[in-house]
């Protein structure tokens, strides 16, 4: 017979197990949009091509806003607990770059 802890313990581990798994799948789509960035940052815009880039500017610009707020909610940043990790993280930071 299974227990409820197990239950629970079963459960949280598939939530973890997708949370992981949404985790990567935003970082390969993080680089992805980097590749893209890189490329237009380095491609010339031209009479001819002008068109297609601005349409590949605003894809690249729309997919890294899409990945960021998918990350934030991924990592909890707009959470009250992740805002206190951010807020630990800063302080640290600066006691650290104070020290230095």
């Amino acid at each position: 017979m299974v227990t409820d802890a197990q239950i629970v313990d079963q459960a949280s581990d598939e939530a973890a197990a997708v949370i992981m798994a949404h985790r990567e799948g935003l970082a390969a789509w993080r680089g992805i949009t980097n590749k893209l960035r890189n490329f237009l940052e380095d491609a010339e815009i031209t009479e001819e091509n002008h068109a297609s880039m601005s349409r590949s500017i605003t894809a690249g610009v729309d997919a890294q806003i899409k990945v960021i707020n998918a990350e934030r909610k991924a990592y909890n940043l707009d959470s009250e607990e992740g805002n206190k990790t951010v807020d630990d993280l800063s302080s640290l930071m600066d006691s650290l770059s104070q020290g230095a």
